[in-house]
């Protein structure tokens, strides 16, 4: 069998290809999508006492683990995605696929606030960018990434250059964390994330380009070594949640697991991680507004719970299908306008 099928057969049992990681991005971001969605529960959640109850609350407290699988496995799909399109075509369709949910999404939220100015505060993020509200934190800073993207994979056509980038801006986070403290805890969510996004698009350039491109490069374990130790002195000496957690190996760890397990088998627990894959932007801006309007219900907690998760599939579900529509109408208004145009 040739090396360059990256495939080996053993014992009848196929082994992971390398490009997987691309190909089983769905059920990777579904199992990330549930993790945030129990993760925002938890938060809301009052439990403890014995053991069964903090073994579930420490699951769910690690839920925000989710949010680094998201950044990782949209990292490798970046990398593909500028491989195959131009930057402008690029860009036009992380538009089209952003923009229609958070439209709806902030006319929604308008509705149930019965107040028209949360819609332009929603859709435009201003709380954000001017108070640090983390109501849809992950929007901006994902926006802000794609369109950094295109250099991001610039620079990630060496590993050294890419690992260099994670080296600094670790550096940049342990800075702002000492010397400007207000300022780091407003978006300390972003700061400490753009690192496993550069590790995704390097995840991405590895699963695309396959072990080869890996086996050229000189000095890689310079940088790699240089990482750990910059990583071992934060251990140490920095005591921040996020920057702790975000720099720690567990998203990358996970995201393997689960492409093995995903690979090897067409189970149920694939077919419904890959169904709520398809549905995993959608559920995060959703998830938000169903449990800020469940959780203010008097009834019993539990109830509570089951009921966030099932209306946030099934109003995921209903955004997804209004959104595929505008898209659909601005397709075809786009196309008469070109037909036009010609004429």
């Amino acid at each position: 069998m040739e090396r360059q099928e990256l495939i080996v057969a053993t014992n009848n049992c196929t082994h992971i290809k390398y490009s997987n990681l691309s190909q089983q991005r769905s059920p990777i971001m579904g199992f990330a999508a549930l993790c945030i969605l129990l993760f925002h529960i938890g938060t809301n959640l009052d439990i403890g006492g014995n053991w069964f109850f903090n073994i579930i609350k420490f699951l769910l407290d690690n839920g925000k683990i989710g949010v680094d699988i998201f950044l990782l496995v949209s990292g490798v799909g970046i990398y593909y995605s500028l491989q195959k399109n131009t930057v402008i075509q690029f860009y036009i369709k992380r538009i089209k696929r952003i923009v229609p949910e958070m439209l709806v999404v902030s006319v929604v939220w308008a509705i149930l606030e019965r107040d028209i100015k949360i819609f332009p505060i929603k859709f435009f993020q201003i709380d954000f960018i001017t108070k640090g509200d983390l109501s849809f934190w992950y929007i901006p800073f994902i926006l802000l990434l794609y369109c950094i993207s295109p250099l991001i994979v610039k620079v990630a056509k060496s590993y050294r250059t890419t690992i260099m980038l994670v080296v600094i801006s670790l550096i940049v986070n342990i800075a702002l964390y000492y010397n400007a403290p207000v300022f780091y805890s407003r978006y300390d969510l972003c700061f400490t994330r753009f690192a496993i996004y550069c590790i995704g698009i390097l995840f991405g350039r590895f699963s695309h380009d396959g072990i080869e491109a890996f086996a050229k490069e000189r000095k890689i374990y310079l940088y790699l070594m240089l990482f750990i130790m910059l990583e071992s002195i934060m251990v140490f000496f920095v005591d921040h949640e996020y920057l702790l957690l975000t720099y720690a190996y567990i998203p990358v760890v996970l995201c393997l697991v689960f492409l093995g397990f995903f690979y090897r088998t067409q189970s149920y627990l694939y077919k419904f991680f890959n169904f709520i894959g398809e549905y995993s932007l959608q559920m995060y801006l959703m998830g938000i507004i169903c449990i800020n309007k469940i959780f203010e219900l008097n009834i019993n907690i539990w109830v509570k719970s089951i009921l966030d998760v099932v209306l946030t599939i099934l109003s995921a579900m209903m955004l997804k299908m209004v959104c595929d529509y505008i898209r659909q109408i601005l397709k075809k208004v786009s196309v008469n306008t070109e037909k036009i145009s010609c004429k």
